[in-house]
């Protein structure tokens, strides 16, 4: 028999400073919440709506103590519900309230929100960055260059499976004032051929635009 206390299902809601808010539930000890109670954040509130008392320990079913799910998400900008990704059925954080992250659909894309609010869909765009990047193709040539995009697009480590190989994000750097660079624009610097061993010329000689859509 579980030693473990008796486990609860605690509804929960968020409402950011910017008028979004979504909510869900998540598993607790009994007792370790009540209804009503708030918890705040530097980006909004969240507050304890119901709890429904199991009376058994619910880790045997794959339910353990801090998981959270999200059910919906409010769009104060657009005044309408959105879709949540993960849903009510698969949990978006382990470790209780604020360890929550999600992606709303706006309708053209997915959005990440949670953190406590960190993120949210209606947050202030992230500033663009310079990315360096490197290309090991399918054939073992590796190139390297630059991209300017979103600065939450990517993290440095990231690994992307590309259409003839796989990229690896290296570094990046804030976009500098006055640069008019297009987003999405794609820079190319090194190309090396791994049958010879030896750097090739490029055309673009590194400076020029290789591509305007990304990687």
């Amino acid at each position: 028999m579980s030693t473990d206390p008796t486990d609860s299902i605690y509804s929960f809601t968020f409402r950011a400073k910017t008028g979004d808010s979504w909510g869900g539930w998540m598993v607790d000890d009994t007792g370790a919440h009540a209804v009503g109670q708030v918890f705040v954040t530097p980006f909004g509130r969240y507050e304890i709506t119901a709890r429904e008392d199991r009376g058994a320990d619910l880790s045997p079913f794959g339910l353990n103590e801090g998981m959270v799910f999200v059910s919906w998400y409010w769009d104060a900008a657009s005044g309408q519900f959105l879709a949540t990704r993960n849903g009510a059925g698969t949990a978006s954080g382990l470790r209780g309230l604020g360890s929550e992250a999600d992606a709303a659909w706006t309708g053209a894309t997915w959005v990440g929100f949670g953190i406590g609010g960190q993120m949210q869909v209606d947050a202030p765009p992230t500033p663009e960055a310079w990315f360096t990047w490197r290309l090991v193709t399918d054939l073992g040539d590796t190139i390297t260059g630059s991209l300017r995009a979103n600065g939450a697009d990517y993290d440095v480590g990231d690994v992307i499976r590309g259409r003839a190989g796989t990229y690896t994000i290296l570094g990046s750097t804030p976009v500098a004032s006055g640069d008019t660079t297009p987003s999405g624009t794609v820079r190319m610097t090194r190309y090396q051929d791994s049958a010879s061993g030896l750097d090739l010329p490029l055309q673009s000689g590194g400076a020029t635009a290789v591509g305007t859509a990304g990687l």
